[in-house]
């Protein structure tokens, strides 16, 4: 009897260390994968390079507006708005994923408020609208590359694998969070 009860307890014991780290094991090469494709998918794309570009044309744009600043009370908080957002994209760990995808999406509205404003103000250069224009056009395509870029992909896949059983019970044990998607 005594040895059933030890052989018992060992059984569990060596389930409660066994099904965490196969669990870890079986995932986390997944989470790998995206995370490496994040940096640079199976067609070369990089994921951290069009957010980096993103941000650059936020930069741009606001060269541009900072020439028209005195021109209307609302650009340098408009302005500084994106400036901020810039910033935040460009200071977030770039393999954190969750952190990149939201810093990324936090680009867009500045961006376009700042540009639609500047198309109001009457000194804005044809010149200089077509830049800013030609900044919000790159970064809506550099958008729709992220967008089809197999990272999202892979960490899809990833965050479905998490959900289930009994990962989904698991993985809050061996630290393992969902990717971000852009």
């Amino acid at each position: 009897m005594k040895k059933r009860v030890v052989s018992a307890i060992i059984m569990i014991i060596l389930l409660v260390v066994a099904l965490p780290l196969g669990v870890y094991t079986s995932v986390h090469p997944m989470r790998e994968t995206a995370e490496r494709q994040m940096a640079s998918d199976t067609a070369g794309f990089s994921t951290i390079a069009a957010v980096d570009s993103r941000a650059d044309a936020g930069e741009n744009i606001n060269k541009i507006a900072e020439k028209y600043r005195e021109s209307d009370a609302s650009l340098p908080e408009l302005i500084a708005d994106l400036e901020s957002a810039v910033a935040l994209a460009r200071n977030t760990p770039q393999m954190d994923a969750a952190m990149l995808s939201e810093a990324n999406s936090g680009l867009d509205l500045p961006a376009n408020e700042l540009v639609n404003k500047l198309k109001t103000v009457s000194d804005v250069s044809i010149a200089d609208l077509n830049t800013v224009t030609g900044q919000i056009v790159e970064m809506e395509s550099q958008q729709h590359k992220i967008d089809r870029s197999s990272y999202n992909e892979a960490a899809a896949e990833y965050n479905a694998r998490l959900e289930q059983f009994p990962v989904s019970v698991i993985s809050r044990f061996v630290f393992l969070e969902p990717l971000g998607l852009f």
